[in-house]
């Protein structure tokens, strides 16, 4: 059982990065939706530097990782920053580069998915 548990490890580190990956597309989202709000301060999403740095604690390895302690944090981003004078921090070409760049991230990430649940189908397809 533990070995059919294990095999879908990678699809839950792909799932949490999913998940963690749409969060950061709706906060972006959110800050582009305020630009104009006074006093909005950007949001943020952390989590490659969290599982980075599961992944540098367990010896570099992602074998035996506890993804479930690995939760994206939303975060304000510079909250004492403005950089207009109604104290709103959106910088919207910041905001634009960062959704593209979460756009093919979220591409990259459903790619790999299909091809993991691809692999489960042929190697269920062959025991049956």
């Amino acid at each position: 059982m533990e070995r059919v548990v294990r095999m879908f490890y990678n699809l839950d580190v792909t799932a949490k990065a999913l998940d963690a990956n749409m969060l950061k597309y709706e906060k972006l989202t959110n800050n582009i939706a305020n630009i104009d709000t006074v006093g909005y301060k950007r949001q943020d999403v952390a989590f490659e530097n969290l599982l980075q740095g599961e992944i540098d604690r367990n010896g570099g390895s992602t074998k035996n990782l506890n993804i479930n302690a690995i939760e994206p944090t939303v975060f304000t981003d510079m909250p004492f920053a403005s950089m207009r004078y109604d104290e709103n921090n959106i910088d919207i070409d910041k905001e634009n580069a960062e959704l593209s760049k979460a756009k093919l991230r979220y591409d990259v990430l459903i790619t790999r998915a299909n091809a993991q649940i691809t692999r489960y189908q042929t190697i269920f397809q062959t025991i049956n």
